[in-house]
Parts: structure tokens; sequence; C-alpha cells
């Protein structure tokens, strides 16, 4: 039995952590980029201790590139030449990360839409983590959407999405918060999968009606006196919410920052280069996301590192974007 048709398991429904990881998916279409998610899926493996990576490839190729390729193979059945390709590569991914990473494998191929094959894996299978490529470039305007933002937005579990080849365990890590469940969530999370990381706790804050003061002709002096006061309740509640999390082993730095939550995070980033960002991602509508996009697309499009995505589970919540806080 192919391990995708195989039950899923009970998730875990208690304890602190709502993301109990004790199976990683990592999926591939064998280029280098997929290699460095392979690499990483294969670490965390390693550091959580866990029995195997899954490793999953989808082929998406049309009719006619499949019946060109089976014309000039003399195949009779074109899908099963692209499994038959895919698996082999596949063997050499096993032997690669068992080789450097001492991990085993289980592996398998699906053909279709790349996000919905994964999903639909997901869906029997049982995993608790998606590792993927990270996309290269943007998409302004949120007009269009790569399988990894797609994945993002339509997956009920992590995702991590891999840009750079591994040098080892994550050793810096950024988690942006705004003291919601989802950011509650995502730092454990950081917290499971990064034992030795350095772990910087980010919080973006606003003065409420800051601009209609400014429009009132409120004075400067004023307003920095409100901001310095946000900046001292931001700061109190970022040590509670730390403190709420329980016992740390990590070294942790604490940041409180003024204003708004992408350019808090995508400026600390460039200015410490973490390894990762682990976000909460907050529910959305699809029409908020494809109007303004979400903290969790843009972080995505503007940073250069890895970025852990924790999903967030009340339909109609409102976006991470619009809310004053990281």
């Amino acid at each position: 039995m192919c391990w995708w048709c195989q039950p899923g398991k009970v998730k875990h429904s208690s304890g602190e952590c709502m993301f109990d990881i004790r199976r990683i998916i990592a999926t591939t279409d064998f280029s280098a980029d997929s290699v460095s998610a392979e690499s990483r899926a294969a670490l965390l493996c390693r550091d959580m201790r866990l029995d195997a990576l899954e490793l999953l490839a989808v082929q998406r190729r049309g009719f006619g590139d499949m019946l060109a390729q089976a014309l000039r193979s003399g195949s009779a059945d074109p899908e099963a030449m692209l499994v038959a390709q895919a698996l082999q590569q596949l063997r050499q991914a096993k032997q690669r990360i068992r080789s450097a990473f001492d991990v085993r494998c289980r592996y398998a191929v699906r053909i279709g839409d790349p996000v919905a094959e994964v999903l639909a894996a997901l869906q029997s299978n049982g995993a608790d983590m998606i590792v993927m490529a990270k996309p290269s470039g943007t998409f302004p305007g949120n007009l269009m959407e790569s399988p990894a933002h797609r994945l993002v937005r339509m997956a009920k579990l992590p995702v991590l999405l891999v840009r750079n080849a591994p040098l080892g365990s994550y050793r810096e890590v950024l988690v942006p918060v705004d003291f919601s469940n989802e950011s509650r969530h995502a730092a454990r999370l950081a917290l499971r999968i990064a034992p030795r990381a350095n772990i910087t706790f980010l919080h973006a804050f606003r003065v409420w009606a800051e601009g209609k003061m400014r429009e009132a002709g409120v004075y400067d002096e004023v307003i920095q006196a409100y901001r310095m006061k946000y900046r001292e309740q931001a700061q109190q509640e970022l040590d509670q919410f730390i403190k709420d999390l329980g016992p740390i082993s990590q070294d942790i730095t604490r940041v409180v920052q003024f204003g708004w939550a992408v350019p808090v995070i995508t400026s600390y980033a460039q200015k410490v280069s973490p390894d990762l960002i682990v976000l909460g991602k907050h529910s959305g509508s699809r029409v908020e996301e494809f109007l303004i996009g979400s903290v969790a697309k843009r972080t995505i499009d503007q940073t250069a590192s890895d970025v852990l995505i924790t999903p967030g589970h009340a339909p109609d919540q409102d976006a991470w974007y619009d809310r004053p806080a990281a």
C-alpha cells in the first residue's frame, strides 16, 4: 500500500501547542530549490527524532507533453513513464538523504495539480507539517499565486517554505507576535523545531487614532508621550506572552517596535538575517487577501529567510493586516 493511502492518524488535540509534529512531508520537483527543501526537512526530522521523512513528487504535465515523451521512448503508457522517472529520482533522493542525515525516507508520486494533489495526500496521510521550496520573486498586486502561496492559504497545518540551502540546524529564529492564539501556537512551534536557536520575539505596535490626533493638530510631544505609553504596555504584554509559553531552554530576545506589521518584520529581518521567520496566520477572507494581501504572503515575498506559516482556524476572524500588531 502506498503511504498516501494509509489511514491518517488521529491529530493531537490536547496540550499547549496545537501542532504536534510527528510526521513531515517534503514536496519536490527535483529542482535545486527542492533539494534544499528536502535537506531542511531531513534536518528537522533528525533534530526532532522523527521516524522518517515522507517525500512527495507531483508531476504536472500536459497530455501532449506526455504523449510526445511516450512516442520518443516507445512507451504505450505516458503516465506510467512519468511515474517511473519520478520514482527513480526519488530513490536517488532517498539515498542522498540517508547518507547525509541518517534519516529514513518513504516516497510517493502523484500526477496532477500540485496543490490539489498535495492536499489530497495530506488528507489521507496524516502529516503534521509540509516542507517545500519558497517561491523566488514576488507576485505583484496579489493577482498571481504560486503553488506555495496557494498551499499556505489552503492548508490546515504548518507550511515551511525553504529559501536557502541549510548549513545546519536553525540558529537564529524570528517570531513576530501579536499576542493572539495564532501567535502563541506559532511561538511554541518555533521553540519545538529550533531547540538550539536564539529566538527573537518581535512585536509591532501603533498608537490608536494617531492619525486623527495629527489631523486635529495635537502637539507632537503629546503624540510621542502616547507612543511611549503604548510601548511600555506592549513590552509588558510581550513579557507576559513569553512567560505564558512556559519553560524555555533557548536564548531569547525581546523587541518592541513602532509601526505596521509588514514593514517592521521585513526591516528587522534585513537587519538580523534570521535563518527562519515563524508566523501565525490569521484566517481572513479570500477577497481581503486578494485585494490587500496578508501579512504572511507579504512576508514570504519580501524576505530572504525561510518562512514557517502556521494556519488560523477561525474563518470569520479579521486578517492580520487589520490588526495593530505584528
